[in-house]
């Protein structure tokens, strides 16, 4: 066992071949999904779905002529062929019916105007300021004055920050972490990233 080339090798059973009956189509592979993996069968799922409802996505106004077309042949089979505007019960229902739908989105109506009445939802966002802008960066308000002045070059480093090179030798090092904003609105420490060269 010790030596090279000596030893004993295990040699595995290979698993038994599964027959396939053209006819039926028993033993394919497509039939057989306890051989694929969770993340194979699943993806499969999400795929599938996914698929078919891009397709009903598309298919949607086809769909709906289709439902139009249906609703009005069964209106016209239910009220002309079988005289259905001869049958009062059939207008109190369909009175009711309409009387509960308008009642619905009037009650709807209502409560939107009282909860948003007055609230003008849709305002501009104000300008921002100089002291906001310097607060979102982490540079003081000088450094904000120089960039305002400045033809401005941006580098992006690895390491959260953007340097601002504003010319003349001069850089301001900034934070610029886009994807963890609380980075940006944590309060300054007595500490500015801004460095001048």
């Amino acid at each position: 066992m010790g030596k090279p080339g000596q030893g004993t090798i295990e040699m595995t059973e290979k698993a038994p071949r599964i027959k396939i009956n053209i006819e039926t189509g028993e033993g394919l592979i497509i039939e057989r999904t306890d051989i694929f993996s969770k993340v194979r069968q699943y993806s499969s799922w999400t795929y599938n779905v996914a698929a078919w409802a891009i397709w009903l996505m598309l298919m949607r106004p086809l769909i709906v002529i289709f439902l139009w077309y249906l609703g009005f042949k069964i209106a016209r089979f239910q009220m002309i062929e079988l005289e259905g505007f001869r049958n009062l019960h059939f207008f109190m229902y369909a009175l009711l019916a309409v009387s509960c739908i308008f009642l619905a989105m009037l009650t709807w109506n209502r409560y939107n105007v009282f909860l948003f009445r007055g609230k003008e939802r849709r305002k501009p966002l104000p300008d921002c300021t100089d002291a906001d802008f310097a607060a979102y960066y982490k540079i003081t308000q000088s450094d904000v004055e120089i960039l305002k002045n400045s033809n401005v070059d941006i580098y992006f480093s690895e390491d959260e920050t953007i340097i601002f090179g504003c010319g003349e030798n001069k850089n301001i090092k900034a934070l610029y972490a886009p994807l963890l904003l609380e980075k940006h609105f944590a309060p300054v420490v007595n500490t500015q990233l801004s460095e001048k060269e």
